[in-house]
């Protein structure tokens, strides 16, 4: 349970993980930018919304497993 910014003693921010344009039009919005926002509101800090940017297309990691799923996003983000 998060309670304050003691919770998150060496966080300077939350950096939720970007959708694909693609994948968001579909989706309609960002689960990781709605949980950020609200942690960051519960840890008093501040959201880096764009401190990643996704590089490449992936596909959903839902059925895929541990190997599969670190290969998929191998160099799909970059940090800005």
């Amino acid at each position: 349970l998060l309670r304050s910014a003691a919770d998150f003693p060496r966080a300077d921010a939350i950096v939720p993980v970007p959708l694909h344009p693609k994948r968001l039009r579909e989706r309609k919005y960002n689960q990781s930018a709605m949980l950020a926002h609200a942690l960051a509101r519960a840890a008093d800090l501040p959201v880096w919304p764009d401190a990643l940017q996704r590089t490449r297309h992936t596909v959903p990691q839902a059925e895929l497993t541990y190997n599969q799923r670190k290969e998929n996003v191998k160099n799909a983000f970059g940090v800005y």
